[in-house]
C-alpha cells in the first residue's frame, strides 16, 4: 500500500470519528445564528417583550409574604387538613378555627357568685363580642365582631345574672331554680358547665365556709369563662 492510500485511509477514519461532535457543534452554532438573525430582524418587538417580562415581578415590591405555620406545610389531602375543613364547616367559621377563651376571676380570689361581679362579667362578654376595637398601623380604629355562629355559647352567663337578680328580689319564686350543673328557668333547662368553673353548691359552702344559708343552689363560683371563635 502506498503512502498516499494510507494517508487517505487515516484521514477518512479521523473524519468519521469526529463527525458526531462536528455535527452537534454545527447544529448549535446554526441555531444560535438563526435565532440571532431573527432577533436582529425584529429588534423593537423583542425589546418590548423583554421589558414586559422584566416588569412582571414589579408587583412584588410591596408584597409582604407571611409564613402560614398552621396550613402552609400541610398537604390539602392530608387527614388533619380534612378534619380542619370539617371543623370550620361545622362551626361556620371562615378563618382560623381556633377557640379563644376568656376567664374572669375576682382579684381577691373570692367568689364570682355575686350580682356586681356577674353583671360585670355579662357586660364584658357583650363588649368583647360586639364592641371590641383595635388600633391599626395608620392610627385608625378597627372594630371586630366576634359574635358569630358560636355566639350563643356565652348566653348562659347573661341569663344566669338576670335570673339571679330576679331570684334575689323574689326568693320565694318556684319558677326559677338556680341549681348546678343545670338550672331550671321558667321550665327551661340551662346547662352552666361550659361557663362556670370551680362551683361549690350551697350545701358544700355552708359546711366548709359557714356561708349564708339563704343561698339558692350556689355557694361559691371560682371562675366564669366565655369562649369566642
Amino acid at each position: 500500500m502506498s503512502s498516499k492510500e494510507e494517508k487517505a485511509r487515516l484521514s477518512s477514519t479521523t473524519w468519521e470519528s469526529e463527525t458526531p461532535i462536528g455535527r452537534k457543534s454545527k447544529s448549535l452554532k446554526g441555531f444560535f445564528r438563526r435565532w440571532g438573525t431573527f432577533i436582529g430582524q425584529f429588534p423593537l418587538a423583542f425589546l418590548v417583550l423583554s421589558l414586559a417580562l422584566c416588569s412582571l415581578p414589579s408587583g412584588m415590591v410591596k408584597l409582604h409574604l407571611r409564613d402560614n405555620v398552621r396550613d402552609g406545610y400541610t398537604p390539602r389531602t392530608s387527614r388533619s387538613q380534612v378534619e380542619t375543613d370539617l371543623y370550620r364547616e361545622f362551626l361556620g367559621s371562615e378563618g382560623d378555627p381556633s377557640m379563644t377563651t376568656v376567664l374572669m376571676l375576682v382579684k381577691d380570689n373570692g367568689s364570682m357568685h355575686q350580682l356586681d361581679y356577674l353583671k360585670e362579667a355579662a357586660q364584658s362578654n357583650v363588649y368583647i363580642s360586639e364592641q371590641l376595637t383595635a388600633v391599626a398601623p395608620d392610627g385608625s380604629e378597627v372594630g371586630y365582631y366576634f359574635c358569630d355562629h358560636y355566639c350563643d355559647s356565652n348566653a348562659p352567663v347573661e341569663y344566669f345574672y338576670q335570673f339571679l337578680e330576679r331570684k334575689t328580689l323574689n326568693p320565694e319564686s318556684t319558677t326559677i331554680q338556680l341549681t348546678y350543673p343545670t338550672a331550671q328557668l321558667w321550665g327551661f333547662k340551662l346547662s352552666l358547665k361550659r361557663n362556670f368553673y370551680g362551683v361549690r353548691t350551697a350545701d358544700e359552702y355552708r359546711i366548709r365556709e359557714g356561708g349564708d344559708e339563704n343561698r339558692d343552689g350556689y355557694g361559691a363560683t371560682w371562675c366564669i369563662g366565655t369562649s369566642f371563635i
